[in-house]
């Protein structure tokens, strides 16, 4: 008779969680199991378990009513727990998709568990390999991308711009550059290792380009956007140099034939 009485009062728990009105949905564990180890006798507001109660005019009753939009679970202890999760999708749990933000505090997103991969600061800068990043990206090391060339896609639609004029520096500015071979001196903190490398001083640059120079604390860093323009009407300039030169040879050469001739 006991036993007859359990499993009745399985099903009509089962039929009240999925006919009450309950935000959310209820997840994760053994629910029969728990009500059949629980349960008391119905009526007079019997817990079935810890946090969640049974009256048989009341019908299924919950402690705590979440806030729309949670989940329900059974915890680890058996208690009802509201947790944010999206529909349909993993709980927190387990992993899967949060509505809310992830608190690093002040660890990396690494596959083995060491000083490295992604890092994000408080103020919402992504550092990869470094826990100091002082741009919204910084990388320590070298960045590739598999298509789309060699380049960040930029906006450089007109409406988005104002005082536009052409550029001022170009082959003049280009020359007086120092094009240097070097290594860097090993530091940890800031990711560097002792490599050869090739390139420019930032000391150099300051004079000629000093709308390139960036500061990171005491030292200084090089935005290439500012020369690699400058590069460009410097082709343009000696692109035009090489017309002329091209007109006045062939005129020489015009004057030339007509005396011989």
């Amino acid at each position: 008779m006991m036993k007859t009485l359990k499993f009745q009062f399985i099903f009509v728990f089962l039929f009240l969680i999925s006919a009450c009105d309950i935000e959310g949905e209820v997840r994760e564990g053994s629910i029969s199991s728990s009500i059949a180890a629980n349960s008391g006798s119905a009526g007079g507001n019997t817990p079935v378990v810890s946090g969640i109660y049974y009256d048989s005019l009341e019908g299924l009753t919950i402690s705590d009513a979440g806030s729309p939009g949670q989940t329900l679970i059974l915890n680890s202890n058996l208690e009802p727990e509201w947790v944010s999760a999206v529909p349909g999708g993993a709980l927190p749990t387990s992993g899967g998709t949060m509505t809310g933000n992830i608190e690093l505090n002040g660890n990396f997103i690494s596959g083995d568990s060491d000083d490295e991969g992604v890092y994000v600061d408080s103020a919402g800068n992504v550092g990869v390999g470094t826990s100091v990043p002082m741009h919204e990206l910084h990388v320590v090391g070298n960045a590739g991308k598999t298509q789309g060339g060699t380049t960040w896609i930029m906006l450089s639609d007109e409406r988005l711009k104002k005082d536009v004029r052409p550029i001022s520096k170009g082959l003049d500015e280009i020359n007086k550059l120092k094009l240097m071979d070097f290594s860097y001196i090993e530091n940890k903190f800031l990711g560097l290792t002792e490599r050869p490398e090739s390139g420019l001083i930032a000391q150099h640059v300051e004079s000629i380009f000093p709308e390139a120079l960036v500061y990171m604390g005491q030292y200084m860093l090089l935005d290439y956007h500012p020369i690699y323009m400058a590069q460009l009407r410097a082709v343009q300039q000696l692109s035009a140099q090489n017309q002329e030169l091209e007109k006045r040879i062939a005129e020489l050469e015009s004057k030339i034939d007509k005396i011989l001739k």
